[in-house]
């Protein structure tokens, strides 16, 4: 009776699937899978693969998009156009300013005075709308050992040297993008940073309340929400107190302007970009754990592909042995585990990958996890074959080996 159990388990596979498991938990525990992709080695270039991944998606999802999606309501953008004089943008901020919106992120700078009369009234208009008013600053000279930013640069009424001018009490939020300073393409964002160890927001989480981010921790990145929205754009001669009110205002140059950017939906402006960056925050778009942080998961997906190779060479030997279709068996051997293995990881990556086409719940770095994966289960199916054979031949060994198919495979 023992025995017959035994010949039952082994049938099945049961031994395998036991070894198997105990090879695929200390390495699905201890070892992070997703850098067994080789794109994982690519990734300080600035075409690594988690950007294509991301702007690819994107630019299928809002490929058939026509423009008549429901009106963002809770953004606003104002575009200055040509406007330069600092008086008509003083005033421009001001009129905004009298319609009550909830907040307004003034996307330029002002480096350095330039004229009395105009820089008197922008200053007194920023003194006026600085309770609900938000300018925008960069940041400078990144740190990696401290992880934070050494210098930054202001607008003229809040830079130390040019006491005459100083504003008192003004908010700022950084304007920083996410590209490292390239032409690569913007798709991800930062809500808090430190310079010289003091935390610091940016510029769209300013316009939500610094107060909902204080939990945040310095220099974590996001992935932005590109699913395509229809915000307003209103022009300095169209302002409409209805689309206003109540509203986060973005006030900055939308087509005249050298700050434009690569994203999934092509070159844009930076004022659009921080307004993608609102849609994220606003809808709770975070970047979940990747699949290589679900344990489970990876041990399942890791055992499932692992017996799935092992069950081809089982077939072949059916094929090529039982039913002496050799021909047969060598094209299955060849080519079914690259088309078996390719789908399922066209089923892997819509299921873990990317989220991208929900409003909710993007996860980082799943293209990666799931390469490393299916590349984690090409070694340990040949280790472990390779190691029944090797034992196999040993007489001490080959009582314990004889339990697993694989051992009748190789030895019929």
């Amino acid at each position: 009776m023992k025995s017959t159990l035994i010949h039952i388990l082994s049938t099945i596979g049961f031994f395998d699937v036991l070894s198997l498991l105990i090879l695929c938990t200390p390495l699905a525990l201890f070892f992070n899978l997703s850098k067994l992709d080789p794109t994982y080695w690519l990734s300080n270039f600035s075409t690594n693969h988690n950007q294509l991944t991301t702007k690819t998606l994107y630019e299928i999802y809002n490929a058939n998009h026509n423009g008549d999606d429901e009106i963002n309501e809770i953004l606003t953008l104002v575009d200055v156009k040509d406007i330069t004089s600092r008086k008509k943008l003083a005033t421009l901020i001001d009129t905004i300013y009298n319609m009550n919106p909830i907040g307004i992120a003034v996307d330029f700078m002002f480096p350095s005075p330039q004229e009395v009369s105009t820089d008197r009234a922008l200053v007194e208009t920023v003194k006026k709308v600085k309770d609900k008013t938000f300018f925008a600053y960069m940041l400078k000279d990144f740190d990696k050992q401290s992880n934070s930013f050494c210098n930054s640069e202001h607008s003229f009424f809040l830079n130390p040297n040019y006491p005459e001018w100083f504003c008192d009490s003004v908010k700022e939020g950084y304007a920083n993008m996410k590209n490292n300073g390239t032409s690569e393409s913007v798709w991800k964002y930062s809500v808090v940073e430190k310079i010289n160890n003091k935390k610091v927001f940016s510029l769209p989480a300013m316009l939500i309340g610094e107060e909902c981010f204080n939990d945040y921790q310095p220099h974590e990145s996001y992935i932005i929400n590109y699913k395509r929205i229809n915000v307003k754009k209103l022009s300095p001669d169209s302002l409409d107190y209805n689309k206003i009110k109540d509203h986060f205002v973005i006030v900055g140059s939308y087509k005249y302007s050298g700050d434009r950017f690569d994203s999934p939906l092509g070159m844009i402006p930076g004022m659009l970009v921080h307004a993608y960056i609102v849609q994220s925050i606003n809808c709770d778009t975070v970047t979940e754990q990747s699949p290589t942080g679900n344990f489970r998961m990876t041990v399942t997906a890791l055992l499932i592909l692992i017996i799935v190779l092992i069950l081809t060479d089982v077939f072949v030997y059916f094929l090529r042995i039982k039913c002496n279709y050799t021909f047969g068996a060598m094209i299955i051997d060849g080519i079914f585990p690259s088309i078996f293995i390719g789908i399922i990881a066209v089923v892997l990556v819509k299921a873990y990958s990317y989220h991208l086409l929900m409003d909710n719940n993007v996860f980082a770095h799943g293209q990666s996890a799931i390469n490393g994966i299916l590349i984690a289960a090409a070694i340990i199916k040949v280790i472990y074959t390779s190691l029944i054979i090797y034992l196999s031949r040993h007489k001490t060994c080959n009582r314990i080996c004889s339990f697993s198919i694989y051992y009748k495979i190789n030895n019929h």
